[in-house]
């Protein structure tokens, strides 16, 4: 780990989890957030090019990874730079196997949510791309009519908006909880 350049070299078998567990003591984080981070390894979300619901702001894996050293298919031991790591990243694991991976971390900064409601799609579609130019938007998620219904909500399109930010009115563990 090296705290000052926000960078820390992982093995692939290393759970996400466990990752941010430990980085929480530095106030870093790793900020891909797949849909099963609890139990999704690094090994795993680099052979997918993992996102989730930071991809707003932190895009998806390959944005996050500085270098890998891999066990190409010729058995050497090769390590892979920035320009070509398109070539491993995502492949599901058939062009190596992953030995470590440098990845790039971020200051874990607070989050709250915010709920907007919208009446019709083209409110809903005008919401997403003013939120889309915030910066401190992490995730947007859209819940329809029905199921807003459904989970006791106004007959309304309801739109989560995840925040770094203390703007939201969902905060501290009102948010964890959500």
């Amino acid at each position: 780990l090296d705290k000052d350049k926000k960078v820390i070299k992982v093995e692939p078998g290393i759970l996400l989890a466990d990752l941010n567990d430990e980085l929480e003591q530095y106030n870093l984080e790793f900020p891909i957030k797949p849909l099963f981070a609890g139990i999704e390894t690094i090994g795993g979300m680099l052979a997918k090019n993992s996102a989730g619901d930071n991809e707003i702001k932190y895009g998806r894996m390959m944005a996050r990874v500085d270098s890998l050293e891999i066990i190409n298919a010729k058995g050497e031991q090769t390590k892979v730079s920035k320009s070509d790591l398109s070539e491993i990243i995502g492949m599901e694991g058939t062009t190596g196997i992953i030995i470590s991976a440098t990845l790039r971390l971020s200051e874990k900064k607070p989050k709250t949510m915010m709920i907007l409601k919208a009446e019709d799609l083209d409110n809903v579609f005008n919401s997403n791309k003013k939120l889309r130019l915030n910066m401190d938007v992490c995730s947007i998620d859209l819940i329809n009519r029905e199921l807003s219904q459904t989970l006791g909500l106004e007959p309304k399109y309801h739109i989560f908006v995840e925040l770094e930010n203390d703007k939201g009115n969902i905060k501290g563990t009102d948010f964890e909880k959500f």
